[in-house]
């Protein structure tokens, strides 16, 4: 093997992972490993998390089809949701997300997420170079921390992804991992728990993944009005924006606060065509009546409107109270986590603050940047309301039990924002995780019990003393991989 193979081989940190954790060389790790991403485009990634290396045969080609169904459905999704933005056919949504992962390395999910679609190849280049900028501004805060070299903190990123499906370097520096021990990591809870949960008790999470079917199906506890520019005409939306003053609009196939706006409603007919004309040039907007929130939200930030996310689990007819954060915005009409955002958990119980606030960047504060009011001890308003209108909403109905809710705090009353199929358990534990307490065990009762890992087929043979008679060589794990995949 050449020398610049072994280079490669000794930088990948997954890589390195498989050899550390199975005591082979690297030339024998790299080898089974490129065999599986050539003929399968299995990633190292993805080998070292499912630990492929421990799987042969009939059970390594199951494995890696289960891994290859998951994606596709994670990519089918993402596609679907970009064809219905932009109004492409799905043949050629399928063929520019090819080419936007072939030429910039950039998943159908994140160009979906990130509304990629809208921007040139130059933008999305600039988009590149940010992220990367991003991380290696949190890799060099996380060597000013730690004093470890980038090669060290890479190769425990990819051993906390591995083991504990710690996924980002977001969630990685937010959860402080380098350092917690492997026990307080496993009590760590991430995204991929909670969506595991929803896919046991959400029947049809589509009621919450698209935002008119969700006002719909939960119109009584919206306490708005709203309008689709779908199928509609002017004088519908005219009477819709009778007796409003703003309304907030959202595209129906983004979140995480892309592409929102807010629009002040003119008394003039002709000023309210222009509104109309520019929402009707959108391929799906959905505008609501916007809403006037609580004087004391106000108080903390009054640019946005500040919104509670109360995670919920129906199981029979118990309604389980599981956790909370509250999130402020700080530079913009939105507050949320990755859209400028800060969050700061709260007590299910009594709606108070327990924690300070925490940004995207991984930066904390005791009170917030722009009017100062301290974020530990806030009492939150009307949360007797908050918790009866999520325990109404979530047994009005049988198609959703596990659902992250998000509130408004109104003068008067509590309103529901929208819910989400997968709550963000990830931020949640990120707020709370310099306690380096695990959050998982707040809902774990509720998740099937992990299966015991995979046993090795072979061990790595042992020089055995000599006798008479040889003793019978076993064939290899790395030997059956190399024979099924006619290396």
């Amino acid at each position: 093997m050449s020398t610049n193979v072994n280079t490669n081989i000794e930088k990948n940190s997954y890589v390195k992972l498989v050899v550390e954790e199975n005591q082979l060389d690297y030339e024998t790790a790299y080898e089974i490993m490129s065999s599986i991403k050539s003929k399968y485009k299995i990633t190292f990634s993805e080998f070292a998390k499912n630990k492929l290396i421990n799987y042969s045969g009939d059970e390594l080609t199951v494995k890696i089809k289960e891994i290859k169904a998951k994606k596709k459905r994670k990519r089918d999704y993402a596609i679907k949701k970009i064809a219905e933005s932009t109004g492409w056919t799905e043949e050629y949504t399928r063929e520019e997300v090819k080419r936007i992962k072939k030429e910039f390395n950039i998943s159908a999910r994140t160009y979906w997420l990130r509304e990629l679609y809208n921007k040139t190849d130059e933008e999305i280049l600039e988009y590149k170079e940010k992220s990367k900028e991003t991380k290696t501004k949190r890799i060099e805060k996380i060597k000013e921390i730690t004093g470890w070299t980038e090669e060290k903190i890479n190769d425990h990123v990819a051993y906390c992804n591995a083991n504990f499906n710690v996924h980002s370097m977001e969630y990685y520096m937010n959860f402080k991992c380098w350092d917690l021990t492997d026990d307080e990591l496993c009590t760590f809870a991430v995204d991929e728990d909670s969506r595991l949960l929803s896919s046991i008790y959400n029947k049809e999470p589509v009621v919450l993944n698209n935002k008119l079917k969700f006002n719909h199906t939960f119109k009584e506890f919206l306490g708005r009005k709203y309008w689709c520019n779908q199928n509609t005409s002017f004088d519908e939306f005219k009477e819709f924006t009778q007796g409003l003053t703003k309304i907030f609009c959202k595209p129906l196939t983004l979140s995480m606060g892309v592409g929102t706006k807010v629009f002040e409603i003119p008394q003039d007919e002709a000023a309210l065509k222009t509104i109309y004309d520019e929402l009707m040039e959108d391929s799906k907007i959905l505008a609501e009546e916007f809403i006037v929130q609580h004087e004391k939200m106000n108080e903390m930030y009054a640019g946005c409107v500040n919104t509670v996310r109360f995670t919920m689990l129906r199981e029979s007819d118990t309604c389980h109270k599981l956790w909370s954060f509250v999130r402020f915005g700080s530079n913009g009409i939105v507050d949320n986590f990755h859209g400028g955002g800060m969050a700061a958990a709260v007590d299910v119980n009594t709606g108070i603050i327990i924690s300070d606030a925490l940004n995207a960047e991984g930066k904390y504060f005791t009170h917030h940047p722009v009017s100062g009011v301290q974020f530990r001890g806030f009492q939150i308003p009307h949360w007797d309301k908050l918790i009866e209108i999520t325990e109404k909403a979530m047994t009005s109905q049988n198609l959703v039990n596990y659902v992250g809710w998000d509130i408004a705090i109104c003068p008067d009353k509590v309103v529901i924002v929208e819910g989400n199929a997968t709550p963000q358990v990830g931020v949640y534990q990120s707020i709370l995780a310099p306690t380096k307490v695990g959050q998982k065990p707040l809902y774990e009762k509720f998740l099937p019990k992990p299966e015991p890992p995979v046993q090795k087929k072979v061990d790595v043979p042992k020089k055995e003393k000599t006798s008479a008679e040889p003793p019978k060589q076993k064939q290899s794990l790395f030997s059956r991989i190399r024979k099924k995949l006619k290396l």
